[in-house]
C-alpha cells in the first residue's frame, strides 16, 4: 500500500508540473482581443507593431505586472483597452508612480476605468459611433525623450500640425470631468469634445485618449490616422501593454504560487507532511515485529549447491565453492573459525584414502590454479564426484533434502 501511495504522489506531482508548463494565457489563444498586438483581426494592433518595427523604432510587448515596469526604459508605456478588472487601485497607483519617475504613459480607453477615475476624468458620450474626419490640436504633447536619432525614420519628431483634417476613424466617447482642469487638452473635435488630454506627474506625464479606432489594424493606414498616432507618441519606442489583455509572462515560481495555486500548493504540502508523519511515527502501543525466517545451518550449503547447478560459474562463486569444499572434507564445522591452509590439507588427507585421495589431488590441482573460463566445467564435474566419493552427497539424492547437484550437466 505504501508503494502505491508513492506512485499516487508522483502522478499528482507530474500533473501539477504539467499545469505549470501550460500557460493559460499564452500568446495566440486570443486572436480577436481588441487592441492586442497578437490579434490580426480588424480591431487588433498587429499592423501598428509591424509598421513601428519597419521604421526601426523599439517595440516591446509587456506581459508582466505594473510593479515590474523597467525603470531604465525611455519607451512610452501604452495601454489600450485593458480588460475590465485587470488593474485595481494599487496597480493604478503603481502606474502613476512609474510616470512620476520620469516616464510617459499613454492610456487608451473608451470606457470608464480605474485610472480615469483616479484622475477624476469621466468618459461620456451618446453610445453611438460617430465618424471623425477632423480633430483640432490644442496643445503639443510633451516629449520626455528625443534621444533616438531622427535618421531611423523619414518622419519628423513632431508634426507641428494644428488640425488633422483627413482622418478616417470613429468615436463614441469623450473626456469630461473635473480632472481636466488639472490637465492640458491635446485634441478635440470641431464641436469641442475632448478626445486627448495630458497630465503632468512628477518628472513624467500621463496622456489619456478616448478614440482607440485610430490604432486598429483596419484603420491605422487610412487617411492621416498614422500621422495622429505619430503626433501622440513621437519618434520614440513603445512598450505595449499586453498584461492588461490577460497575457501574463512571469517566472515559474511566480506563476505556481499566485492566487488559487498558492492554496493548492499549501494543501499539497500539508497532505505530504501528514503522510510522512503517519508513516514515520507510530500511534499507540508498539506493534510486535513481523515473524522472520529462522536461518538454518544448511542455508549456506544449499546456496552453494544452487551455484553448482548454474549453467555458468563465476569467479566469486568459484572461490566460495573451493572454500566450502575444503571445510566440508576436513570436517570442520561451518560456524567454527577457519583453520590455516596447511592444517586443512592434513585433516583432508588423513580422511581420504585410495581413489578418493587421487580425486582430491586432481581437484586440488584445479583449485590451486584459480578460476579459468575454459576449465570451470571440469572443476564442477570433479567437485560433484569428490562430494559423492566422500559421502557428502548421495548419488541421485538432494543435498540436505533441498538441492540436487547432478540436475544439470556441466559438460
Amino acid at each position: 500500500m505504501r508503494g502505491r501511495m508513492w506512485w499516487l504522489g508522483g502522478i499528482l506531482f507530474c500533473g501539477y508540473v504539467a499545469m505549470v508548463l501550460i500557460n493559460p494565457a499564452a500568446p495566440g489563444q486570443k486572436l480577436n482581443t481588441p487592441a492586442s498586438t497578437y490579434a490580426s483581426g480588424p480591431n487588433g494592433t498587429m499592423a501598428l507593431e509591424l509598421l513601428w518595427q519597419k521604421l526601426r523604432l523599439p517595440w516591446s510587448d509587456w506581459e508582466q505586472v505594473p510593479a515590474l515596469l523597467p525603470a531604465d526604459s525611455q519607451a512610452v508605456f501604452v495601454s489600450a483597452l485593458p480588460d475590465d478588472g485587470v488593474y485595481n487601485a494599487k496597480d493604478v497607483d503603481t502606474i502613476l508612480h512609474y510616470a512620476a519617475e520620469g516616464h510617459s504613459v499613454l492610456w487608451v480607453d473608451d470606457g470608464q476605468d480605474s485610472l480615469f477615475s483616479k484622475l477624476a476624468v469621466t468618459i461620456s458620450g451618446t453610445g453611438v459611433q460617430q465618424t471623425i474626419h477632423t480633430l483640432v490640436k490644442v496643445h503639443e504633447p510633451v516629449r520626455l525623450d528625443s534621444s533616438i536619432s531622427p535618421t531611423v525614420s523619414t518622419l519628423s519628431t513632431t508634426t507641428h500640425a494644428t488640425q488633422f483634417s483627413n482622418l478616417d476613424a470613429t468615436a463614441d466617447a469623450w473626456l469630461t470631468g473635473a480632472g481636466l482642469k488639472q490637465a492640458s487638452v491635446l485634441y478635440e473635435t470641431p464641436e469641442g469634445h475632448v478626445v486627448g488630454a495630458e497630465f503632468s506627474r512628477g518628472k513624467g506625464n500621463v496622456m489619456l485618449w478616448s478614440m482607440p479606432s485610430i490604432w486598429e489594424n483596419a484603420t491605422v493606414d487610412k487617411g492621416s490616422n498614422f500621422r495622429l498616432v505619430w503626433d501622440l507618441v513621437g519618434n520614440r519606442g513603445i512598450l505595449w501593454d499586453e498584461y492588461g489583455h490577460g497575457y501574463a509572462r512571469q517566472s515559474t515560481l511566480g506563476w505556481m504560487f499566485h492566487g488559487w495555486k498558492a492554496l493548492a500548493a499549501m494543501v499539497g504540502l500539508l497532505a505530504l507532511l501528514l503522510y510522512l508523519y503517519r508513516n514515520l511515527w507510530r500511534f499507540g502501543p508498539v506493534r510486535n515485529p513481523a515473524p522472520g525466517t529462522t536461518m538454518a545451518a544448511t542455508d549456506y550449503v544449499e546456496a552453494v549447491a544452487w551455484h553448482l547447478n548454474r549453467r555458468e560459474l563465476r569467479p566469486s562463486q568459484f572461490v566460495e565453492i573451493v572454500r566450502l569444499t575444503r571445510l566440508r572434507l576436513s570436517g570442520v564445522p561451518l560456524t567454527a573459525l577457519e583453520p590455516d591452509e596447511e592444517r586443512l590439507r592434513e585433516r583432508i588427507e588423513g580422511v581420504l584414502r585410495g581413489p578418493k585421495r587421487q580425486l582430491w589431488q586432481d581437484w586440488k590441482a584445479l583449485a590451486d590454479q584459480g578460476y579459468h573460463p575454459r576449465q570451470w566445467r571440469k572443476f564442477l564435474r570433479l567437485t560433484r564426484q569428490l562430494w559423492l566419493q566422500a559421502g557428502l552427497q548421495q548419488k541421485g539424492g538432494r543435498e540436505f533434502g533441498q538441492r540436487s547437484f547432478g540436475k544439470h550437466s556441466a559438460d
